[in-house]
C-alpha cells in the first residue's frame, strides 16, 4: 500500500482508504485523486511507458474551486452540466 500525496492546493496530509489488496493504488478519505499517464501537450510529464502520476485534492478545496467557477461537470454524452 502506497500513501496518497498530500492535497495539491493546501498541502493537508490525506489518509488512504486503500488496503492494498489492489496494488498501489490511492482510495483518499474526504478526497479525490487524479491519474494521468501523460498528455501529449505536457512538456512535463508525457512518459509513454505505462507511469502514471498521482494527484490529491481534498474536499474543502474541490468546494471552494467549485464555489469560484474552477471546477467544470462533463456528462458522458459530453454536454456540460451544473457542479
Amino acid at each position: 500500500m502506497i500513501n496518497c500525496p498530500d492535497c495539491i492546493v493546501c498541502g493537508k496530509h490525506l489518509k488512504n482508504f486503500a488496503d492494498g489488496s489492489h496494488g498501489n493504488w490511492c482510495q483518499p478519505l474526504e478526497a479525490l485523486e487524479f491519474i494521468s499517464y501523460g498528455h501529449y501537450g505536457s512538456a512535463e510529464f508525457d512518459p509513454m511507458n505505462g507511469s502514471r502520476l498521482s494527484i490529491t485534492i481534498c474536499d474543502s478545496c474541490i468546494r471552494l474551486a467549485k464555489d469560484q467557477g474552477k471546477v467544470i461537470l462533463i456528462n458522458n454524452d459530453g454536454t456540460l452540466g451544473n457542479v
